[in-house]
């Protein structure tokens, strides 16, 4: 069976008919508009070989849509699943890949490490936990503050004084009860500080201290062959990024190397005094999110746009920079 992938929006332009994403480049369809109708809508529901071997037109779309990778041999959401938690993700994973529901089953099996359930940690685990992802490990070892409430969004003030990890494994619970929350209240400072917590994919780091945390926690996962990704906030800007793979030969000190030898005397200054005590929550919550896209894309079909790359935003310009990470690692490191 051939069906178009939900994604795909059908426009009737009256001379012609076009199939796009939105923002991707689009199939215009010209000639027997009638006929050119009938045969996307076939394809909705889905048709099989047969049907397309008996119509030409049919055959001709089918072949254009299959190079435009908009084809999927899976059938449509049963009545279930088109009423279920994770019913309007369905068509939104297209864009990814043709196949949702085999991507939907990776999201399910992957685990994910938080490390820092704070600014970023906290809103990305409400994201992970809401695209369906199978197990998340937080680990983070604070209290909620009062003061952690304008942008650590899934605490309340009923929360506050109680450990930030059995808080946030309570919140998810209520909305997203099939993804496992394993609460670990510690301080990460050391390999060591690692071993021993549940099997994870991907360790997204939130936290920002102690200032070495990044290079420990790659050392980790370059012996295991774990992901891992970052994501922070400052003061006029966020960045998410890199996503990194062992098995791909990406390197986390490579990178910073990289990094450090482009910065700017700005960027220089901005980065040397440590964490700023100001946050913001709208500044958290939108670097947090697009952190957790990248993440979902990444467990789903091993692409995805901060993979070996990390994205810059400029919050008082509106400016979206990327820097590409070296294609291989020299340092042996």
């Amino acid at each position: 069976m051939r069906r178009l992938v939900d994604s795909v929006l059908v426009t009737n332009a009256g001379d012609q008919v076009i199939l796009s994403t939105g923002s991707r480049d689009g199939l215009s369809l010209r000639g027997d508009l009638e006929r050119v109708e009938q045969a996307v809508t076939l394809l909705r529901s889905g048709v099989d070989d047969s049907e397309i071997n008996a119509d030409r037109l049919l055959a001709d779309l089918v072949a254009a849509l299959t190079h435009m990778g908009w084809l999927t041999s899976e059938p449509p959401q049963s009545p279930a699943e088109s009423t279920g938690r994770l019913a309007r993700q369905h068509g939104y994973l297209t864009l990814f890949a043709p196949d949702a529901r085999e991507l939907q089953s990776r999201i399910a099996a992957c685990s994910i490490m938080l490390l820092g359930v704070g600014g970023i940690g906290a809103v990305a685990a409400q994201h992970l936990g809401a695209a369906g992802v199978g197990r998340i490990v937080a680990v983070d070892p604070d209290v909620v503050e009062l003061h952690n409430l304008n942008r650590q969004l899934p605490y309340t003030t009923r929360d506050v004084g109680a450990p930030k990890v059995e808080a946030l494994s309570a919140r998810l619970r209520d909305f997203a009860p099939e993804t496992e929350v394993v609460p670990v209240r510690r301080r990460v400072a050391s390999g060591a500080d690692l071993d021993g917590l549940p099997h994870v994919d991907l360790v997204l780091i939130g936290a920002d201290e102690p200032a070495e945390l990044a290079d420990v926690v790659w050392r980790w996962c370059r012996e295991r062959g774990v992901a891992m990704s970052r994501a922070a906030v400052g003061h006029e800007h966020g960045y998410w990024g890199p996503l990194l793979s062992p098995r791909d030969g990406h390197c986390h000190v490579c990178f910073e190397q990289a990094r450090e030898a482009g910065l700017s005397r700005e960027r220089r200054l901005e980065g040397g005094h440590g964490p700023t005590p100001w946050s913001f929550g709208a500044t958290n919550t939108v670097i947090a999110a697009w952190a957790v896209h990248d993440i979902v894309q990444y467990v789903a079909t091993s692409e995805c746009p901060t993979l070996n790359r990390r994205a810059h935003l400029d919050f008082a310009h509106g400016e979206l920079h990327f820097l590409d990470g070296p294609r291989c690692c020299s340092c042996n490191r």
